[in-house]
């Protein structure tokens, strides 16, 4: 039987009931109630939809609707509570044991499946996903980076369901695409009983039967459905910690600022802190010298106005000492004002009132490392505090500032890269990216001045990649460690060519003490060597030129800065 209850002072009363199912006893006399399964259901789990409906998991029959407002009039009238309403039903789930609502779709949770039914049950609008869905909590508008900029747009939202599977994973369902499909999955050592979820925080409370609270981070919900173990503990990295020592945990709630669990192992109701006074939201993985979006809160969000944060590096290296400019800062924070100004060198932001406890902040990491944000409240009390997750930022080929009036420095950067993986593999023998962009901006500007970008015309390098020279030039087969004539007939003025012609310049070739063969390869010049004998017509000043791009972030001909980049995609000139 559905109780219905409301408030009275202080103390609740029954204000309505109703049959949703037929007891044994009455069944073995054949007795049934007119509208009411004939069948034995034990009622598992009950929820709200739109004021005054409600839907009951009853297991042994499935999903069931009732209107509440019929409920408390009958007994306003006088009508027995053995009179039954009649309800709605979907009878296509008998072992149902959980149900909750997200936006216009009812979630029943299935000990076989998880199913998103219509609101008015119709199983023509039933959909299914093959979980063992022990509990569920859907939101409707999850912010998500769909895009996979490593950014959350106003308008980047998905419809999740977060789902305590009954096979001991916790699941993850994009109920929005079509069909729904299973984006993120953690494996657990113990059987999953509830889940309930802070989109504020951007965590999952999961409740186990080893009397454990796991606390996880969705922050990112489309990792994918294997096991994420950086650091090599055993676990899945997304589990962040534990509420522990709950032997009978159970049903989970959350409130304002605490959460709620069941413990029926003692017959109580335990509390524990949710919200974190401070979140950052990151990305996980960023490249070196890409801007970045993170975002600051400050909970509870109505007493953030006015109050100061510092905002730093907590993990990793904030400098690097270059060749000439000695330690320069690697990092830059920002952001844009509400005139729509790009403001960089931010240290401290102090919240205002529009900003309502939330803040997206820009940022960029210069140099390939794992990092941590940390923002710290400026007070003389004690401070409230937060740090991101780690965020790993992988190596990329240099970004350039490029003031006008010149052309985008950065248009070839894939280019450069391709073609540095290329010949790397080729050859067995790496070369740095951001060296061949730096040759390519003593050559020609990087396109300014030339289409050929790294100036291999002017140096009648093709002639002889294509072995249209005689005698023949060789170089290193590394493989079968001998030479072999240099000869690609189909070499011409590129940048994956020019790159070839720099690893020609960088071997050896040598006379065979013991041969055959008559020739083998020596070992590598180094790549200033290299870069030298790849110029022709100005060796003496050709590697400082080469120097101040590469080690030094400036323009080799002027005092331009090209690099570390700040928020706003200039140069820091410090």
């Amino acid at each position: 039987m559905l109780k219905v209850t409301g408030e009275n002072r202080d103390r609740l009363e029954r204000a309505g009931a109703f049959f949703l199912s037929m007891d044994q006893t009455s069944l073995g006399n054949g007795r049934c109630l007119k509208n009411v399964p004939c069948t034995a259901g034990i009622p598992k789990a009950v929820t709200l939809y739109g004021g005054c409906n409600a839907y009951i998991a009853t297991m042994g029959i499935g999903v069931q609707a009732v209107t509440i407002s019929d409920a408390a009039e009958r007994l306003a009238q006088g009508s027995p509570p053995s009179n039954p309403v009649q309800p709605g039903l979907y009878a296509g789930s008998s072992t149902v044991i959980s149900v909750e609502t997200a936006g216009d779709r009812i979630l029943a949770g299935d000990t076989r499946i998880l199913r998103m039914l219509p609101p008015g049950l119709a199983a023509a609008g039933a959909v299914s996903v093959s979980i063992p869905a022990r509990a569920v909590h859907g939101i409707p508008d999850f912010p998500a980076d769909l895009d996979g900029d490593g950014e959350i747009g106003k308008n980047e939202k998905a419809g999740l369901i977060f789902v305590a599977g009954n096979d001991r994973n916790f699941y993850i369902v994009r109920a929005d695409s079509s069909p729904p499909a299973t984006v993120s999955k953690i494996g657990f050592g113990t059987y999953l009983k509830d889940v309930r979820v802070s989109p504020y925080d951007r965590l999952a409370y999961v409740s186990g039967s080893d009397g454990n609270i796991y606390i996880i981070d969705i922050d990112s919900p489309f990792e994918g459905t294997e096991r994420i173990d950086k650091d090599e503990d055993g676990k899945d990295d997304r589990i962040l910690g534990t509420v522990a020592g709950l032997s009978g945990a159970g049903a989970i709630d959350l409130g304002r600022n605490f959460g709620y669990v069941g413990d029926t192992a003692n017959g109580k109701v335990l509390m524990f802190l949710i919200h974190r006074p401070v979140t950052i939201i990151s990305p996980a993985e960023v490249f070196r010298d890409r801007i970045f979006d993170f975002t600051v809160s400050v909970y509870p969000p109505e007493e953030a106005s006015g109050k100061t944060f510092k905002i730093e590096l907590s993990q990793g290296q904030p400098t690097q000492n270059l060749k000439t400019r000695e330690n320069v800062q690697m990092y830059d924070f920002g952001y844009t004002d509400n005139n729509g100004t790009a403001v960089t060198g931010v240290t401290d932001y102090t919240f205002q009132p529009e900003d309502n406890g939330r803040r997206t902040f820009k940022a960029v990491i210069n140099k390939a490392q794992a990092v941590r944000i940390r923002v710290t409240e400026v007070t003389d009390s004690e401070p409230l505090t937060g740090e991101s997750r780690e965020i790993t930022v992988s190596p990329y080929v240099r970004k350039y500032a490029a003031p006008p009036p010149y052309n985008d420095y950065n248009q070839h950067d894939s280019e450069f890269v391709e073609a540095a993986e290329y010949w790397g593999d080729f050859y067995q023998h790496p070369v740095d990216p951001d060296l061949l962009k730096a040759i390519g901006i003593v050559e020609s500007d990087l396109g300014n001045t030339s289409g050929d970008i790294m100036a291999m015309g002017k140096d009648g390098a093709v002639p002889v990649l294509r072995g249209d020279v005689s005698p023949l030039e060789y170089e290193a087969d590394i493989p079968n460690n001998t030479v072999r004539p240099l000869e690609y007939p189909e070499a011409e003025v590129s940048i994956y060519w020019a790159t070839c012609w720099l690893y020609h310049k960088a071997q050896r070739i040598l006379v065979n003490p013991s041969p055959p063969p008559l020739y083998i390869p020596g070992d590598w010049h180094d790549w200033d060597t290299a870069a030298e004998d790849y110029n022709i017509g100005d060796a003496e000043h050709y590697l400082g030129k080469l120097h101040r791009a590469y080690l030094d972030g400036m323009h080799p001909r002027n005092d331009i800065y090209l690099w570390p980049i700040l928020t706003n995609g200039e140069a820091r000139r410090k």
